[in-house]
């Protein structure tokens, strides 16, 4: 028990090593991905909702005390920074991650196509 602690110790002090701003755009391409995969939520909507949990998402894990001390509302400005994040989630997504699925469909594909058929039939067992 001891141990399984320690990992958890251990991943959560690495999440925290890479800060907020990272840790936001990865977020927004996770939210992105498990979207993807709800059935009832059409494609289209991926992007908004996406560019739209960046705000909430740094609100929640961003630090307030890095904006400036001078800002009466450390939130918008950590919300304004996170709609910024979740664009560039969406654009990393969008520009990048795109291409790297298509070709490990490709990839996928190929595989698919080189194993042969078996032509037995089971009554001829």
């Amino acid at each position: 028990m001891n141990e399984l602690l320690t990992i958890v110790q251990d991943v959560v002090n690495q999440l925290k090593s890479i800060g907020p701003e990272v840790l936001t755009v990865l977020s927004v391409i996770g939210v992105g991905y498990v979207i993807r995969s709800l059935p009832f939520i059409d494609n289209r909507f991926i992007p908004t909702i996406c560019i739209l949990f960046g705000p909430v998402a740094h609100i929640l894990i961003g630090d307030p005390g890095s904006t400036s001390f001078k800002s009466r509302n450390p939130e918008v400005v950590l919300g304004m920074f996170g709609l910024l994040y979740g664009v560039i989630g969406w654009v990393m997504h969008h520009h990048v991650l795109w291409h790297v699925e298509r070709w490990i469909g490709e990839k996928r594909s190929r595989k698919v196509e080189d194993k042969p058929e078996k032509t037995e039939d089971i009554a001829s067992l």
